[in-house]
């Protein structure tokens, strides 16, 4: 199930001409078949912005669960058909009403429906309507676990003054590999949502309550870790909106370890020659600049052909036997606990 933003922007697309911006309160509830409410109204919050054609519904809880309003689209009076999932659904938003056609997300479910509302002369009452002609205000879900119910919005505006909201973006998801030993470079956007009238003035930023910039998107090196991003947008009249976000750099690539076989020339060699042999172990990690590379193991192999005779030494119990090659095997760890292993094989001619 997709995940919704619990600020949902709604472009409206009303015919009435106002242009008035005011702040909502109201109340949420949910009518069984009957059209009895199951409980007494959730208090709903929000804003309608007509001058920029805005309206933003805040998350509310229900059971428990929060309840985000998807608005897809704003209605004006006639009769509409939608489907989504296989649900289809209809509703008929009368003369001097508006409606909206709608996705709920609540526990994991997503409930298509439609509302309408009667609005008063003073654009300040918005009375729920019957838009499905059950006789019950709303419309009747079709999904379940609440099919045959259905969810009402009621709520009462008044004027708002200049105001903004903002909302955190990070490129590349909130959750990044790190890419150098010092973290990963990471960009952040602020998206200002204006209404009122109001003018932006400033964004600043900070990250783990340290000074970060200023401006609508910084470009930061994050650690690895969780790191709290916090961004302030100002406007003109002195208002302010706040919005956060954790951003989470994390290592899950394994280090490279490379295992070779060094002469006493220097040389690198898969075939032993006279004189000693040297083991070389380097492991390299993208995070990591000393990952840990555990004690290696050697193990020979021995060749063994049809009808040779092996002599024991009874007296020693020694048993001796042609070496063809032999086997280096280690692993190396990184500080986030990534491990890779690796072998490398000597000829013995």
């Amino acid at each position: 199930m997709k995940k919704i933003s619990s600020l949902i922007l709604i472009t409206l697309l009303f015919l009435t001409g106002n242009a008035l911006s005011a702040n909502f309160e109201g109340g949420f509830n949910l009518y069984d078949p009957f059209g009895v409410p199951i409980s007494p109204p959730i208090p709903i919050t929000g804003i309608v912005d007509f001058d920029n054609d805005i309206l933003v519904v805040d998350e509310f809880f229900f059971l428990g669960s929060p309840v985000v309003t998807n608005v897809l689209e704003i209605l004006g009076p006639g009769t509409y058909t939608r489907t989504n999932n296989g649900d289809t659904i209809s509703a008929t938003i009368g003369p001097d009403q508006m409606g909206a056609y709608m996705l709920l997300s609540w526990n994991a479910n997503e409930f298509p429906v439609f509302m309408g509302w009667e609005v008063d002369s003073s654009d300040t009452i918005y009375t729920a309507v019957d838009v499905d002609g059950d006789g019950i205000p709303g419309m009747a879900l079709v999904s379940d676990p609440f099919a045959g119910f259905s969810p009402v919005y009621e709520f009462v505006s008044e004027p708002a003054g200049p105001g903004v909201r903002l909302v955190l973006s990070v490129d590349g998801g909130n959750v990044q590999e790190c890419t150098t030993y010092e973290g990963t470079e990471v960009t952040i956007n602020a998206m200002p949502e204006l209404f009122g009238g109001a003018v932006l003035d400033s964004i600043s930023w900070t990250i783990d309550g340290a000074d970060a910039g200023t401006g609508a998107t910084i470009n930061v090196i994050l650690s690895l870790g969780d790191h709290e991003v916090d961004a302030v947008a100002t406007i003109t009249t002195g208002e302010t909106g706040y919005a956060s976000t954790i951003v989470t750099v994390r290592d899950i690539t394994r280090p490279d370890l490379q295992i070779s076989f060094i002469n006493k020339q220097g040389q690198e060699v898969d075939v032993a020659g006279p004189g000693p042999v040297e083991i070389s172990m380097t492991a390299t990690d993208i995070c990591d600049p000393e990952p840990i590379i555990s004690s290696g193991t050697a193990t020979p192999t021995f060749g063994v052909n049809n009808g040779d005779v092996l002599f024991i030494n009874k007296s020693k119990g020694n048993l001796k036997l042609p070496t063809t090659s032999l086997r280096v095997d280690a692993t190396a760890t990184d500080s986030s606990g990534n491990a890779s292993s690796s072998s490398a094989v000597l000829a013995i001619e």
